[in-house]
C-alpha cells in the first residue's frame, strides 16, 4: 500500500498497485483522475456528481448501487452496478461488496442493498464499511489490514459500536471516518482508544 488519504467525511483516496482509487468521493480538491471509484450508497455526502465530474475520465471504472447507474452513465468511463455479495476484479485488484445498513431506522435500510467494500490489493486488504450500524455480517469479515469505520453516531456507528466492530474484525489498523474534525470528536476518538486496544490511526482530512 502506497498511501491512504482521508478526504473528509467518508471519502478516501488510496494509491495501491499503481492505481488511484476513490471511495465515496466528496468535496474533491486536487482533481487527480481516478482509475477506480467505489460508491457505497446514493446519499449526497457519498454520491456527489459534481465531485465525480472532477475525477472521472475515460479510463475510470465506477462501482455503485444500481440506483446510481443511470446518472453515472452520463460520465466518462464505465460503470457497474454492485450489491452486497458482489465479487469482481477492478484491474489487478479484487473487490467484494459487503452489506451496510441500519438495524433500526429508515435512513440506511437493509432492503436498499447498499454496500461497504473490501478491496484486496494482494497482501493488503482495506475494508470501507459504508454507512452502517454494527451488523451481524461483520463477523464474516476477516484478514483486514485497514478498517475504515464511522464513529459519529446518529445513522451510523458511534464509538461504542465502532469499537465493537473493530473487536470483531480485528484489523491491523482502524481509521475512524464519518465525523467532523473538532474538539468534540477529539474526545470521542480518545474514548474510542480506551474501548479498542488495537492500533487506531487518526488521519487529518484534506478539507
Amino acid at each position: 500500500m502506497e498511501e491512504i488519504q482521508w478526504l473528509g467525511h467518508s471519502s478516501f483516496k488510496i494509491r495501491g498497485k499503481g492505481r488511484v482509487i476513490y471511495l465515496d468521493p466528496y468535496r474533491i480538491i486536487d482533481h487527480e483522475p481516478a482509475d477506480f471509484i467505489f460508491i457505497s450508497h446514493p446519499h449526497t455526502h457519498h454520491y456527489s456528481l459534481n465531485d465525480l465530474k472532477k475525477i472521472a475520465v475515460e479510463k475510470t471504472n465506477i462501482y455503485a448501487p444500481s440506483s446510481c447507474i443511470p446518472e453515472l452513465e452520463l460520465l466518462p468511463g464505465w460503470s457497474l452496478a454492485v450489491e452486497p455479495g458482489s465479487r469482481f476484479s477492478a484491474g489487478n485488484i479484487e473487490v467484494t461488496a459487503v452489506p451496510a445498513y441500519n438495524i433500526k431506522g429508515p435512513v440506511h435500510p437493509r432492503e436498499a442493498n447498499w454496500t461497504g467494500f473490501i478491496i484486496d490489493f494482494g497482501g493488503m486488504r482495506v475494508y470501507h464499511s459504508g454507512d452502517t450500524d454494527l451488523i451481524p455480517e461483520m463477523s464474516g469479515i476477516e484478514m483486514i489490514d485497514y478498517a475504515l469505520l464511522p464513529v459519529s453516531g446518529g445513522n451510523v456507528m458511534d464509538v461504542d459500536q465502532a469499537a465493537g466492530a473493530a473487536n470483531i474484525i480485528r484489523p491491523t489498523v482502524v481509521i475512524p471516518m464519518h465525523y467532523v474534525d473538532n474538539e468534540k470528536s477529539f474526545h470521542e476518538i480518545e474514548r474510542f482508544k480506551q474501548l479498542y486496544h488495537g492500533e487506531i490511526r487518526v488521519l487529518k482530512p484534506t478539507w
